[in-house]
């Protein structure tokens, strides 16, 4: 599969052709079997979270246009994923 990478410099769009992965797809797919067949996922939720804090991360430093540490969301998605 082919995908593309868009990274846009002082208003300029370069466009990089990656190799694609499924790597998604086979995690839902493994998430599912975990919960259905009632084994440990893969992958831990320490890094589903590391995860979405790194996308979150990405999406404010992309709306301020400045650095945006990790550690800061890292915080504010454990803290809503846990149950009162």
């Amino acid at each position: 599969m082919k995908e593309k990478l868009f990274i846009v410099r002082d208003g300029k769009t370069e466009v990089l052709a990656v190799k694609g992965s499924d790597s998604y797809t086979a995690e839902i797919e493994d998430l599912t079997d975990a919960v259905t067949l009632g084994h440990p996922p893969r992958m831990p939720l320490a890094d589903s979270r590391a995860n979405t804090a790194a996308i979150l991360a990405l999406f404010e430093s992309a709306r301020t246009g400045k650095p945006v540490l990790v550690q800061a969301f890292l915080f504010h998605v454990q803290k809503s994923q846990k149950t009162p």
